[in-house]
C-alpha cells in the first residue's frame, strides 16, 4: 500500500508541475463499466464506443471502468490486454502496443479523450 500511495503522490506531483491539460467544452463524460455484446470483435469495439464500430455519439470523453489497487477490472481489462479479449483485428494490429495505439488513434481523430477511470470496484 505504501508503493501505490508513493505512486499516486508522484503522478499527482507530475501533473501539477505540468501545463493544465486543455478541457474539451461542453464536457459530454460516460464511463463504460460493460457492454452487451462479446459476440465479435466489432461488438465488443463497439460497446467501448469506438468510432468507426460504434454508432456515432455526443461524448468527448471515454473513461474504461475500472482500474483498482489490485489492478484492471472490467473495462480496463480488455484496455490493459485487447489480444486476449478483442483479439488481433485487420484495423487495429495483433499486438498488445499496436492494438492499443490504433484504439487511441480511433478515439483522438474523433475528438474524443479516453481514460481509465480509477480506484471504482465491480
Amino acid at each position: 500500500m505504501k508503493n501505490a500511495s508513493i505512486i499516486l503522490l508522484l503522478l499527482v506531483v507530475h501533473v501539477s508541475l505540468g501545463a493544465p491539460p486543455k478541457v474539451n467544452y461542453p464536457v459530454r463524460f460516460v464511463y463504460i463499466n460493460s457492454i452487451n455484446s462479446w459476440s465479435s470483435q466489432n461488438d465488443i469495439l463497439a460497446g467501448m464506443g469506438v468510432p468507426g464500430f460504434a454508432p456515432a455519439h455526443t461524448y468527448n470523453y471515454v473513461a474504461l471502468a475500472f482500474w483498482s489497487f489490485v489492478g484492471p477490472l472490467d473495462m480496463a481489462k480488455v484496455w490493459d490486454d485487447p489480444v486476449q479479449f478483442i483479439k488481433p483485428h485487420p484495423q487495429l494490429g495483433s499486438t498488445k502496443d499496436a492494438m492499443q495505439k490504433a484504439i487511441k488513434k480511433k478515439y483522438n481523430d474523433a475528438g474524443i479523450s479516453l481514460m481509465v477511470s480509477a480506484f471504482g470496484a465491480t
